[in-house]
């Protein structure tokens, strides 16, 4: 195994196993999450979903009175949400954001974490430069201490104390909350932050 895992590996993942994703993923209680987030949103706001896989969280959204953006790299993900949400999704990575100051939040739910931590910063930025003023992002990490690739897939792990320092280097930014869940695999860090 390389040393640094191609980035097309996880998208190639995901359009050869987007059935099988889609279908352990699809109906995920994401109450908590959902409730933390849109309690700081005002009525109608816009949303980018940014790495919306199946598009679960864009159909709820949109069902909400939301107006959602979204986006996906994997080119069956795509098609999938597009159709499974009714919103048309785009294809993209996350080195191909241009968005500035559009969104009142954004949604980034187990999808940086497919980042190399060396792209990380410079991505959670972007998506921060998407927001409004008083914008709030949400983003779900896997809690560990190390990088593995996993089936095909690049996961990057991190501490509670990394995620910390992370918000804290973005002056920009106020770490809102910060809160721990755990599934049968792994445990995940979740934040919220709001844009100054």
């Amino acid at each position: 195994m390389t040393e640094e895992l191609n980035k097309d590996s996880t998208i190639d993942y995901y359009n050869k196993n987007s059935s099988e994703f889609i279908s352990r993923t699809i109906d995920v209680d994401m109450t908590e999450a959902y409730d933390n987030f849109l309690k700081l949103l005002p009525d109608g706001a816009r949303i980018l979903d940014a790495g919306c896989g199946s598009g679960r969280d864009v159909k709820k959204f949109a069902e909400l009175g939301f107006a959602v953006s979204a986006f996906d790299a994997s080119e069956e993900m795509v098609k999938h949400a597009t159709q499974y949400s009714g919103i048309e999704v785009q294809q993209l990575r996350f080195d191909q954001l241009e968005y500035k100051g559009e969104f009142d939040g954004v949604w980034a739910c187990a999808s940086l974490l497919h980042l190399r931590k060396d792209d990380f910063v410079s991505t959670f930025q972007n998506l921060v430069n998407a927001l409004k003023s008083r914008g709030v992002i949400y983003v779900s990490l896997k809690q560990r201490e190390s990088n593995v690739p996993v089936g095909g897939r690049h996961f990057s792990y991190y501490s509670a104390d990394e995620v910390n320092e992370i918000i804290l280097d973005q002056p920009s930014l106020a770490l809102l909350d910060l809160w721990f869940g755990e599934n049968e695999a792994c445990g995940w860090i979740n934040l919220l932050a709001q844009r100054l």
